[in-house]
């Protein structure tokens, strides 16, 4: 098992360091000057939450509450407005309180206006992390909050 973890983490790494290479060779000074916002969804977007028990984990309906929304400071207000219920996400933080992952990137590069999900769920990068994962009125819930959110962002004469 140690070795399929290790294997698992270097994979992780490489990834991550693609996903930045990628990211700053798309991030251009022009780019960023035209660009209205960035939107960054991490893998735990709409996996679902699970209780456990000794030796399982049962499913539930709602979303893992320990997904994770960061925003521009101009999009805080609107996303908490827009993601109100949905745990994990209701309470939208500034980037600038320590973004992860892709929007780490994102920020870094200096993009004025973004919002990003993520975090770790139960199944994150693990062999267990397939479609079981997610729950569907959640997925749904999420997708029509970001929409509203890009809504939001995008300026009226756009």
């Amino acid at each position: 098992m140690d070795s399929f973890r290790d294997a698992a983490g270097a994979a992780n790494t490489a990834k991550y360091a693609y996903q930045a290479k990628r990211a700053a060779q798309g991030l251009s000074t022009s780019t960023r000057a035209t660009a209205v916002a960035d939107l960054v969804l991490g893998a735990n977007a709409a996996t679902r939450d699970w209780q456990e028990i000794p030796g399982r984990l049962l499913p539930l309906p709602s979303a893992d509450s320990h997904r994770f929304l960061m925003t521009s400071p101009d999009l805080v207000e609107p996303a908490r407005r827009i993601f109100k219920g949905q745990p994990g996400i209701e309470m939208a933080y500034p980037s600038g309180e320590g973004a992860a992952g892709e929007l780490a990137e994102v920020v870094r590069a200096g993009y004025p206006r973004h919002a990003g999900i993520f975090g770790a769920h139960r199944h994150h990068h693990a062999a267990t992390d397939d479609l079981s994962t997610v729950a569907a009125e959640p997925l749904a819930a999420t997708a029509r909050g970001f929409r509203d959110l890009l809504t939001a962002a995008i300026p009226a004469d756009r």
